[in-house]
């Protein structure tokens, strides 16, 4: 079950309960990859709400590079003011945040200030197209990006952090 706190902003949050009940209805197998017919319910659920919500956490839901795939696909397309958006704890590999890179540079993300992403399965290659992602500015608010308890170095970091420098020079120069 999605709950959606009436007070404006909205804000969308699907608990890990919501992800275990789901799992047991469709009695389907997961595996590190597989978003239960559930979770492809409750995603859609997501994107008839999502032109009002600033706030989407799904951590710890095992979303996985699927599920990523569904919701960067599907609901972040149609999400002009998410301003938080937390993915952590969702086995999410570099596959997962190339869909979510895809979304940030396709259909452009303006209102996203923050983006958790922590303890999931990314390396620097993820972090480096996510940076592309931002450099082409479809985060151009994005003030921080949570990574902590993924496979990064110095590289990965640097690759960020050279998108923020190019974020806050382009904010810069607009204003």
């Amino acid at each position: 079950v999605i709950s959606k706190d009436e007070a404006t902003p909205t804000t969308v949050k699907a608990t890990e309960t919501t992800a275990e009940k789901t799992a047991e209805k469709t009695a389907e197998a997961d595996d590190d990859n597989t978003l239960s017919k559930g979770m492809l319910v409750e995603s859609m659920r997501i994107k008839c709400l999502a032109q009002n919500v600033t706030i989407l956490d799904l951590q710890r839901n095992q979303l996985g590079d699927v599920g990523l795939s569904i919701l960067a696909d599907q609901v972040l397309e149609n999400a002009p003011r998410l301003v938080n958006l937390d993915l952590g704890h969702n086995r999410i590999s570099d596959l997962g945040v190339g869909a979510l890179a895809k979304a940030i540079k396709d259909q452009g993300m303006p209102a996203l200030q923050v983006l958790h992403l922590w303890s999931n399965l990314i390396n620097d290659f993820g972090l480096e197209v996510l940076a592309v992602a931002l450099t082409s500015l479809g985060a151009p608010e994005l003030l921080s990006i949570e990574v902590e308890g993924n496979s990064i170095t110095h590289k990965g970091r640097l690759a960020v952090r050279s998108a923020f420098i190019n974020i806050q020079s382009n904010r810069r120069s607009n204003s």
